[in-house]
């Protein structure tokens, strides 16, 4: 099916158009081989072979290299409320909450490092004695009685380097590409900026090298055209003129964006030294910043919100977001303006993805602004929906469907008993005809952990903030996911209306305001994006 002859076809089921090895397996399915260096001792640096004496004897890194596992390392520190809580802080929601593919290394840095490691090792036993099937963990949990100042020189030189940088001396990560990594802020904001400081935190850190290799792993089977916006521009930030960075960018000709059904943009937003922390310069608020086209015939013109990002709480971050229902608006090709605008200041690498899918039977033809204020922002009050006029439009006869594609994010908090915008359920009703759609809602918005079960959709892991509290429509250190409502049962020849109106506990929103009545920005508002896209056959 895939086009490898079949005395060499490992992988036969592989669906025809799927890129392959030379063993008729996807892509998507190699290990990451072992690199032989260059290696370094700075995040993101290749990290080297070591040994190390376990309480289970010898483990040479480059001996247990599988390509598809992580490594988290995370020593015990006395002098360190937050770690020290992590240490002795229930390992069984550690075990429960970790991905299969990931190895724990554990050490200590203090007197008794032997004394440390094997009561955590008995603690660990105990919750294993729980599981149904413990032997899942079997050489994935590693517990190192040597004194730092003993370790092999590749951990020892890493250690080092970071004695200064927050608590990385004590707590980091190799990811899934053999990268040095730093792990995060290990617990949740409590009374008075204290962190409570819990082990399961260790376990969004290979969820999120998980999201990076997906990332990757989709690029290199989809082997898409890619045209590269930024590469490690740095946008200056700030609220003036560093606000807005204009980048200019060839498309290829109309004739070739013809044949692409698809469209996807990768997004670093990088740090100095790809360092946490706003002491480093990695900058400390989540933030909406924006991607915006400007206008094909006057690029002066910029209003078209393409993509929106929430910055992370001190971390940098990596996404992969798919915008095909925007690939109309790059029909004609060749050269094209965008500003990206936002406060924080990042090295900006930004690559649009253009690819065929074979598995589709459509592409998007046309598409059409219905409602929305994006990159700018709306109150959410009693009036909001007063000022929304229905859309009329008529559907070519030749569509195959036709979908509402909308981005949508509330902001706002503490000025409302409902807590609004952020942290509450904004429902988003469409109607047809008269006749309503599929409602469009938020409703792990205000929860705990909202965001802190998102890290494998991309959420940056274990920023210095709030970033486990559910919000409505995004998170902190996150990209906006596209929401989408299909039209095609119930549109008509003709003429068809399309409604919206934005409510609460499904009816009109009236704030009841904290009183004073705050100012902005912490009233209720909302910043939205809503599209009518159609599809022909392809």
């Amino acid at each position: 099916m895939d086009g490898v002859c079949d005395d060499a076809d490992q992988c036969a089921e592989t669906p025809a158009g799927e890129p392959v090895n030379a063993q008729g397996c996807p892509v998507r399915l190699e290990p990451v081989a072992w690199s032989t260096g260059p290696y370094g001792t700075n995040i993101r640096d290749t990290a080297g072979d070591f040994t190390l004496e376990t309480l289970d004897g010898p483990l040479t890194f480059s001996k247990a290299w599988t390509g598809e596992d992580s490594w988290v390392f995370f020593g015990h520190e006395a002098k360190a409320d937050e770690l020290e809580k992590a240490w002795k802080s229930d390992v069984a929601r550690l075990l429960s909450e970790s991905p299969s593919n990931v190895h724990y290394v554990f050490f200590s840095a203090g007197a008794d490092p032997s004394g440390d490691v094997t009561e955590l090792k008995a603690r660990f036993t105990t919750a294993l004695g729980k599981l149904a099937d413990p032997t899942a963990w079997d050489g994935r949990l590693h517990f190192v009685p040597t004194p730092i100042a003993d370790f092999d020189p590749t951990l020892k030189a890493f250690i080092d380097a970071h004695l200064s940088h927050r608590y990385t001396a004590r707590a980091f990560a190799i990811d899934r590409f053999q990268r040095w990594r730093q792990v995060g802020m290990l617990g949740s904001l409590a009374g008075g900026g204290t962190v409570a400081g819990e082990m399961r935190f260790l376990s969004r850190v290979p969820l999120g090298f998980e999201y990076e290799r997906r990332v990757e792993r989709e690029r290199a089977a989809l082997a898409p055209k890619e045209v590269v916006i930024a590469d490690g521009f740095v946008h200056p930030g700030g609220w003036d003129d560093g606000n807005k960075s204009r980048l200019e960018v060839t498309f290829p000709s109309a004739e070739e964006m013809k044949g692409y059904d698809s469209m996807a943009i990768h997004a670093f937003t990088s740090c100095p030294n790809d360092l946490e922390g706003s002491e480093n310069g990695c900058p400390a608020w989540d933030m909406a910043h924006h991607l915006i086209l400007c206008d094909e015939a006057d690029p002066n013109t910029c209003n078209t919100e393409f993509v929106r990002y929430i910055t992370s709480y001190h971390r940098e971050g990596e996404w992969r977001t798919d915008i095909s229902a925007l690939l109309p608006l790059l029909a004609s090709g060749g050269k094209r303006t965008f500003v990206y605008q936002g406060p924080n200041s990042y090295g900006l690498h930004l690559t649009i993805q253009l690819w065929k899918d074979p598995a589709k039977t459509d592409k998007p033809v046309a598409i059409r602004k219905l409602w929305g204020d994006a990159p700018d922002e709306k109150r959410w009050d009693e009036n909001y929906n007063a000022a929304i006029a229905p859309a009329t439009f008529e559907i070519d006869p030749k569509a195959t469907r036709a979908e509402i594609v909308s981005s949508i994010t509330g902001h706002g908090f503490a000025s409302t008993n409902e807590n609004c915008a952020e942290f509450c359920n904004h429902q988003h009703q469409f109607t047809l005809n008269g006749a309503k759609l599929p409602l469009v809602e938020h409703p792990t918005a205000g929860t705990r952990e909202g965001c802190y079960k998102l890290v494998g959709d991309g959420v940056v892991p274990n920023q210095y903030g709030t970033w486990p509290l559910g919000r409505a429509g995004w998170c902190p250190g996150q990209d906006v996911k596209f929401d989408t409502v299909e039209l095609s049962e119930v549109l008509r020849s003709g003429q068809n209306t399309l409604g919206y109106e934005v409510l609460f506990k499904n009816a009109n929103y009236s704030p009841a305001y904290v009183t004073p009545e705050p100012t902005d920005p912490y009233f209720p508002h909302l910043r939205t994006q809503v599209w009518l896209v159609t599809y022909g056959a392809k």
